[in-house]
């Protein structure tokens, strides 16, 4: 899949004090910002030398904001995908922008064939991102991330992974 922003080289520098608010669902869940007819998905992941949580930014088109403003579902998605990159970034270093844009553009235009493939090696904290959204974790287990996020909402709870994490402790009785 190509990388569907535009391709001017001189891209302005993102000023978060000048910015407006396109897309805002909740804390956790990625915003989306425009400055000077640009667009930036803000998403917290990782975390800093002092252990808050880091804050970055991609620059990302208005066939990304338009996806995201209308599907609920695959916003959340965004934000499970990319918290593997922000966790590769460390305390210091930039997000893989490229790779982000990638992930980007597979999460919130593919088809559910090309989404699945994506999480195949899910991490623990992408899957719990899920299932704190409200996916329905039956579905992440047998590997149908994409129909799993179909029940995401924008309220994230933790006691939903909790009940997750309980669930997968407690023996399984024989067949």
């Amino acid at each position: 899949m190509s990388d569907c922003r535009t391709n001017d080289r001189d891209v302005p520098e993102y000023n978060r004090d000048m910015s407006r608010t396109e897309v805002s669902r909740s804390h956790w869940l990625p915003n989306v910002s425009s400055d000077g007819g640009r667009f930036f998905l803000e998403i917290l992941g990782g975390a800093d030398a002092l252990g808050d949580a880091r804050k970055f930014t991609v620059s990302v088109s208005e066939e990304h904001v338009a996806r995201i403003r209308d599907d609920l579902p695959r916003h959340v998605l965004a934000r499970a995908a990319l918290l593997p990159l922000c966790y590769a970034a460390g305390s210091q270093n930039h997000l893989d922008e490229s790779a982000a844009v990638r992930l980007l553009d597979t999460i919130l235009h593919g088809t559910e064939r090309e989404v699945d493939p994506a999480f195949e090696n899910i991490s623990w904290d992408s899957r719990c991102a899920l299932i704190s959204h409200g996916a329905d974790a039956a579905l992440l287990d047998a590997g149908k991330v994409f129909a799993a996020s179909q029940s995401a909402t924008a309220a994230s709870s933790w006691d939903r992974v909790r009940k997750y994490v309980e669930s997968r402790r407690r023996p399984r009785a024989a067949p």
